[in-house]
């Protein structure tokens, strides 16, 4: 243990106390039962916004590269178009991600519109963008 209270470390054994009963061994099984439970639902929250901040990241790439922005400037721009589309950021920087993808392939429009994508053709033509 490194001496911090909630460190862990999987090489020192734990020696825990028998329960005294069968009632206080299902209380402890349930306990760590919903300890479990706890951990896997904050592992996905916790995947879940990994993943978006990927997304946010590489439609700044996007952005900043085709308009010459610095990475501050491209987040205004989404952060922009998603309040006033009232979508999420990661929805529109999605769409961005998604047109790119499209362009970079030779599609000229996207078939079917993906979130976002409505916004990053909108941030394309925005006049704060002509340089």
């Amino acid at each position: 243990m490194s001496g911090r209270e909630g460190d862990f470390d999987p090489g020192v054994e734990l020696l825990v106390p028998t329960p005294a009963s069968e009632h206080e061994a299902l209380a402890r099984a349930e306990r760590f039962r919903e300890l479990v439970a706890s951990l896997i639902e904050r592992n996905r929250q916790l995947q879940t916004a990994l993943d978006s901040r990927v997304v946010i990241e590489q439609a700044k790439g996007i952005l900043a590269g085709r308009f010459g922005l610095d990475t501050d400037e491209a987040f205004e721009h989404l952060r922009r178009a998603a309040r006033s589309n009232r979508l999420p950021i990661h929805e529109v920087a999605a769409g961005v991600v998604a047109q790119q993808r499209l362009l970079r392939d030779g599609a000229k429009e996207p078939r079917e519109p993906e979130p976002g994508v409505a916004d990053y053709v909108a941030l394309r033509s925005s006049p704060s963008l002509k340089r």
